[in-house]
């Protein structure tokens, strides 16, 4: 029983082919391995129904993709997407800021983590990163007080 659970929970786990791909090319060394993932996903997707696993994972993808596939015609698309996740992005961090702005004022220390933080301190590596919400984490003892602030 434990054993077929088990076996359960890492297929739903592992990702689909397309989002395998995706990572793929997004994160091999390997160019020429990387290409072809790329080339495979593209052959693959619908482009006009990307899941959002996909939205997300595109904009890694797009700074490779000049090496990746250089004469692909889904470059520029590719980048209108890249351009839209950014957007998307700004517009969750700045909504965040009222909340951040309230915290800080009632001297509550907090710390900005996981992507937004990246993002906010111009970390190259956050360049294709999609942020949907802001998390930030308090000290134990304001956590009540930041609860009702926000």
């Amino acid at each position: 029983m434990t054993s077929r659970l088990l076996r359960q929970l890492l297929r739903s786990a592992w990702p689909n082919p397309s989002i395998d791909r995706l990572l793929r090319a997004a994160l091999l060394a390997d160019t020429a391995a990387a290409a072809a993932a790329w080339r495979d996903f593209e052959a693959s997707a619908d482009f006009d129904h990307l899941t959002p696993g996909e939205m997300r994972l595109i904009g890694l993808v797009a700074r490779r993709l000049a090496v990746l596939a250089p004469d692909s015609p889904m470059r520029a698309r590719i980048g209108g997407i890249e351009r839209a996740n950014w957007s998307r992005s700004q517009l969750a961090i700045g909504e965040a800021g009222s909340g951040l702005r309230a915290l800080a004022g009632a001297a509550i220390d907090m710390l900005v983590i996981k992507g937004a933080s990246r993002a906010a301190a111009g970390d190259a590596a956050a360049r294709g990163r999609m942020v949907n919400d802001v998390d930030i984490v308090v000290r134990p003892e304001a956590m009540e007080r930041a609860f009702d602030l926000l």
